[in-house]
């Protein structure tokens, strides 16, 4: 959902220097190969964005295997519903606060 959505967009500025934030070792390695060039800064997304496509189809992999669909009929629950009713209790608290101000 967070990656349908552009939730990765959110570390732009942060990566871009525009936020000056102190970063542990980690981002601050990320965020020195990244400001080297462009290609670099392609480099790196698109190693994190497959570590992450590899993370996520294992464990995928390792849910059907070992627990079966069966578990995730009987385990899954629909976030669509909790997504929606999020969405709308946050456009309600910001209208209003709009309206208090």
């Amino acid at each position: 959902m967070a990656i349908a959505h552009g939730a990765g967009l959110m570390l732009v500025p942060i990566y871009l220097g525009i936020c000056a934030m102190e970063q542990e070792a980690g981002h601050a390695a990320a965020g020195t190969l990244m400001g080297a060039d462009l290609r670099m800064a392609l480099l790196v997304a698109a190693v994190h964005t497959l570590a992450m496509a590899l993370a996520g189809g294992l464990l995928a992999i390792g849910v059907y295997f070992w627990l079966g669909l069966r578990f995730l009929q009987k385990a899954w629950f629909n976030l669509d519903r909790v997504w929606a009713a999020s969405l709308v209790f946050v456009g309600l608290i910001a209208l209003v606060l709009a309206l208090r101000s």
